[in-house]
């Protein structure tokens, strides 16, 4: 799997809900990032 770096701006109340999720998860803000979106990505996937 090849790794891309992207700049993500984010309004300051929404990372701190992801840092509070990332920590209850025990992961980093990054892989929780990824985690979300591979969840999102796969279940818009299975629904069309």
């Amino acid at each position: 799997m090849k790794i891309c770096d992207i700049k993500l701006r984010l309004p300051a109340d929404l990372k701190a809900m992801l840092k509070e999720r990332a920590d209850a998860n025990h992961r980093k803000m990054n892989g929780e990032i990824i985690a979300i979106l591979e969840r999102v990505l796969t279940s818009q996937r299975e629904a069309a």
